[in-house]
């Protein structure tokens, strides 16, 4: 056997079998603790405070790094009475702390305010019942408790507190629960979850017999016998008075055009107007977010359809009885999504969908002391009319200054409007002079001024309209007009401009109108419309087009029958992706004992064939209240492109559409947490949801290949390597330090990766080579803390997008939480998480991050937990561990950052399968004799395992620094380990692993 020398302190204890807190009695009305310190010491290389048994780091701007313990406890109101016990204060020694700087924002100039500070005192009092948010209507509060103190330069520990809470059993019969304890079920709502809306299935959608048609332009349709032929749907034969067409849950009015045979044939066309998918109802934007499609399904042999009423408009009586209108008010609104705009710092909509105010603007931007101009054409005015236009401008702020905004038209002052902030307004003027329009091209011009605050100012402009007067002369064909005024005879109405003759026209989309009169014009070379109506009121809406300017529909697809609705899911784990990555998919699903649906069909069935994530949502919701087995885990297997339509992509390519949620200081981000999420006043999640973010099959082969591959590995000895690596800030290595303990008293190999040279040495110092180096030996977790970028980890580079044709990890996959900005913003074709999971020959097994900005203290706040989980011997998926980290550090921070807390659990994303379990080592009882051994001894490592090989160990230091990497000691145990004849005093510890058959063990011990 090996004989291998390590310097070590001898006081032999299994880690992982020591916790720091047990609780005593927990009962109605009372709850009892206990905090028990066995040893501590102050790291001479950092100062910070190292504790056996380990506890938490109080991380809070303003005060200094000092162990306690905190806890959420449901069930116990902030009023609760606090008894506390102290035995064996002791003075540590003397201690110049550490003092944190002001919570910011990473990457951006923005901090908050310290709101207290240390003052050689702290703390105040040692244990603190802080009341916060309730748990599903619990009174719940957060307690701390300080065992250390530091009093003018020096430390004191209290080695043994008893903690004691007693409270009215009227507010609760039952014991308390304590968060980090609590299964993320007993968290969810016990009330009646509001049930979605979206769920009611139209009985056409049951028909044998349907097609969908899409369209993505506001317009008159037609649609022919041979176009519908094309698509393989044969209406030959059929009557048309059985053709239907619907929109949602209403029926749309047709115009057939058929012989008198009763059957429609190859030259009959049908004839509708369609809407493009419409802006939520009360936004003041009339572009919808996600697509211009929208659905109308054609139905036949289904009964007698709705058909426009006809009605007969003869020009039969003398013009000089007629009232013949010149012109008549025209309104027109210019609205161009050509930016996309984050609309940061408005945190008045902290965690409303991002749809609720427009998002998408205009260009130029327009900046101070320059006109910025915009041109439109406008057709057929009546320049010469007394009746004057109206101008709307709607413009938002972009800067936090004053704003003076001049607004003209084709060089005419219009009105000059002030406000100020990053607020939109919405700007009027009236009866304005109709000789300052032109016919055609038209200039309006934007112009801001300077003024004493500043000389940098920023706005854009959203939308505006005009109304005005106009002749009746038709736009390309096509004309939409009305009268402004009713007299007590009969209106006639001449509209020119007409190519041809073959016209239709119609009447508030209701009636169709027949008997008109078509003259051709000579000397306007065009063609005239008369027609007379003596039923015109102000509401009144005609509409006149030629054949050959109606179009043709988007897409025509042939449809089946609805069968078995969606609701009728009961299933663990759905799947949610187009129908064309089924097979893909299919060993994924097979595995999780899953179902497949295709997104289309929630469309279908949520929003009457319209893509929506209101929709998707509505889905889940549905199936989750539904009973028989519970809905656990959704997985979108899809890109979600917001990032790419906001980079001004062409068109809207593919996706399933993330939700984007305004956060704060930042504005709105891609956020998937929101489909988990069915109760709005709690926010804690009823499912697990993630994504597989691809745009093709190919990307999306690879990533369930890696999947499924890890799935059904066997676990091998680097899946017990973790890997932290740390920003060159030195908060971030303070953040790094305080993970180690809890990990290394796992019995985790651990290796830290810290990208400045000297911070407080270079020990851990490493670079883009030293991170591919680990992923090539193999590491289950890496964790990185710091600076970064949707496709970047920013310090020292140390890793980017470009570099991924340098990772050949292969199988040996990590789960990976990245703690800063934007990479695990799957919206981006580019974001690192999406890169790392679609690695061909690498890269991670799931990805963890954020797709807003970082939070210096937050974001370590927010992984806390979750390696606390993680590490645990609770066997969770990757899922529940992401929901009940979050939950937790909702609870725990809501009340400090309450704005922060609520962006940061909407924002941090999971990326990968969630129903993935992390492979962990089981833990073995490893013998070590003697237990005291003497300095220059042999000790013996052995394990009651009867079979055992590749045995690794690691030695840790007194400051958790560790020796060595993971190191192959043997092949089989027990092995010798042979002790210095000197050692530096302190708490030495090592970390044993080794395989026994297909199973790998692992244990900590103090030495």
């Amino acid at each position: 056997m090996k004989q291998i020398f390590i310097i070590l302190f001898i006081l032999s204890e299994l880690i992982f079998a020591k916790d720091a807190v047990v609780i005593k009695v927990n009962r109605p009305g009372q709850l009892i603790f206990e905090i028990s310190i066995d040893s501590t010491w102050i790291s001479s290389e950092d100062q910070l405070i190292r504790t056996f048994p380990n506890l938490d780091t109080y991380f809070q701007p303003g005060f200094p790094t000092i162990p306690f313990y905190q806890e959420v406890l449901i069930g116990v109101p902030a009023n609760a009475a606090v008894k506390v016990f102290n035995a064996n204060i002791e003075l540590v020694d003397s201690y110049k702390p550490n003092i944190l700087g002001p919570e910011k924002a990473k990457g951006v100039e923005f901090e908050l305010p310290l709101k207290s500070q240390f003052d050689s005192n702290f703390p105040k009092q040692n244990v603190k019942l802080i009341s916060t948010r309730n748990v599903n209507g619990v009174p719940s509060s957060k307690i701390e408790v300080f065992p250390f103190s530091i009093q003018d330069d020096q430390l004191f520990v209290t080695k043994n507190m008893s903690v004691q809470i007693t409270w009215d059993t009227n507010i609760l019969s039952s014991p308390v629960k304590i968060l980090s304890k609590t299964p993320s079920y007993e968290l969810q709502t016990k009330r009646r979850l509001k049930r979605p809306t979206e769920n009611m299935i139209p009985e056409y959608q049951f028909s044998n017999n349907i097609a969908k048609i899409v369209v993505d332009t506001s317009a008159w349709y037609k649609i022919n016998n041979s176009e519908l032929l094309l698509k393989g749907i044969n209406l030959d034969g059929v009557n048309p008075s059985t053709i239907r067409l619907w929109n949602k849950e209403d029926e749309i009015r047709l115009y057939i055009e058929s012989g008198n045979d009763g059957m429609f044939n190859n030259d009959d066309i049908i004839v509708f107007y369609g809407e493009k998918n419409p802006s939520p109802e009360g936004v003041a934007y009339d572009n919808n977010f996600y697509t211009d499609d929208n659905a109308y399904w054609l139905t036949w042999n289904t009964g007698e359809g709705k058909r426009f009423s006809e009605m007969n408009v003869s020009p039969d009586q003398p013009d000089s009885i007629v009232y013949i209108p010149n012109n008549y008010i025209f309104k027109k609104k210019f609205e161009r999504d050509d930016v996309y705009v984050r609309l940061n710092r408005l945190n008045q909509y902290l965690l409303q969908t991002w749809d609720i105010i427009d998002h998408f603007f205009m260009s130029p931007q327009v900046i101070v002391s320059k006109p910025f101009d915009f041109e439109f054409e406008l057709d057929t005015p009546d320049t010469l009319s007394n009746k004057g236009f109206d101008l709307e401008v709607q413009v938002r702020g972009m800067t936090t200054s004053e704003h003076n905004l001049d607004i003209k038209l084709n060089n005419h002052l219009i009105t000059n409007a002030e406000w100020t902030d990053r607020n939109a307004i919405r700007i009027e003027q009236n009866n304005i002079n109709s000789t300052y329009l032109k016919n055609g091209k038209n200039i309006l011009s934007l112009v801001l001024s300077p003024n004493d605050s500043t000389l940098h100012d920023l706005i854009y402009l959203n939308w505006y309209k005009l109304k005005y007067p106009r002749y009746f002369q038709t736009d390309n064909d096509y004309l939409y007009f009305s009268t402004d005024s009713i007299p007590n005879q009969t209106i006639q109405f001449e509209i020119s401009g007409f190519s041809n003759s073959n016209i239709l026209l119609f009447k508030n989309r209701e009636t169709v109108l027949g008997n008109y009169q078509v003259y051709y014009d000579n000397q306007l070379d065009n063609y005239l419309l008369k027609f007379q109506d003596d039923g015109v009121q102000l509401s009144s809406q005609f509409e006149a087009i030629s054949y050959e300017n109606l179009l043709n529909v988007k897409n025509i697809t042939l449809e089946s029958a609805i069968i078995n609705p969606l609701s009728s899911i009961r299933s663990g784990y759905v799947v949610i992706a187009p129908d064309s990555f089924a097979t893909i998919l299919a060993p994924l699903v097979e595995y999780h004992d899953g179902t497949f649906v295709n997104v289309d069909d929630i469309y279908r069935q949520y929003s009457f064939g319209v893509m929506s994530p209101y929709a998707i949502k509505s889905f889940l919701n549905n199936i989750y209240q539904q009973s028989g087995a519970k809905l656990e885990y959704a997985l979108i297997a899809m890109q979600s492109n917001l990032n790419d339509w906001r980079r001004g992509v062409i068109g809207k390519p593919p996706s399933i559409p993330a939700m984007s949620i305004f956060t704060y200081n930042m504005g709105t981000v891609a956020c998937d947490y929101w489909y988990s999420v069915f109760d709005d006043e709690y926010w804690i999640p009823n499912i697990s949801v993630s994504r597989f973010p691809v745009s093709k099959k190919s990307e999306l082969q690879t990533i369930v290949n890696k999947t499924m591959y890890y799935h059904n590995r066997n676990i091998n000895n680097w899946d017990n390597n973790s890997l932290l690596i740390s920003g060159t800030d030195v908060g971030f290595r303070y953040q790094s330090e305080a993970m180690v303990s809890k990990m290394k008293n796992n019995g985790t190999f651990l290796s830290r990766l810290y990208t400045a040279p000297s911070i407080p040495d270079s020990s851990f110092y490493g670079t883009k080579d030293t991170l591919m180096m680990h992923l090539n030996r193999g590491l289950a977790y890496i964790n990185f803390v710091g600076h970064g970028g949707g496709a970047v980890w920013a310090d020292n580079h140390v890793l980017h997008r470009n570099d991924m044709g340098e990772i050949s990890n292969h199988n040996k996959l990590p789960f990976i939480t990245s703690m800063t900005c934007f990479t695990g913003d799957f919206s981006f074709s580019y974001g690192l998480g999406r890169l790392m999971l679609a690695n061909e020959n690498g890269g991670a097994i799931a990805w963890y991050g954020a797709s807003g900005l970082g939070w210096y203290y937050n974001d370590y706040y927010m992984v806390q937990p979750l390696q606390n989980l993680l590490f645990s011997d609770d066997d969770l998926t990757i899922g529940e561990i992401i929901n009940l980290s979050k939950t937790q550090y909702f609870l725990s921070y809501s009340e400090i950052y309450p704005e922060i807390a609520a962006s940061q659990i909407f924002q941090y994303n999971l990326i990968g399968d969630p129903a993935i379990k992390v492979k962990k080592p089981i833990k073995d009882d490893v013998k070590i004799v003697p237990l005291d051994p003497e300095p220059g001894e042999d000790i013996e490592i052995s394990s009651s395992n009867s079979q055992s090989d590749s045995v690794f160990y690691q030695i840790f230091l007194p400051n958790n620094y560790s020796q060595n990497q993971s190191t192959l000691l043997g092949n089989s145990l027990p092995e010798i380990i042979s002790l210095p004849d000197t050692f530096s005093q302190g708490i030495h510890s090592i970390n044993v692993s080794f395989k026994s058959d297909d199973a790998l063990y692992n244990s900590s011990h103090l030495l």
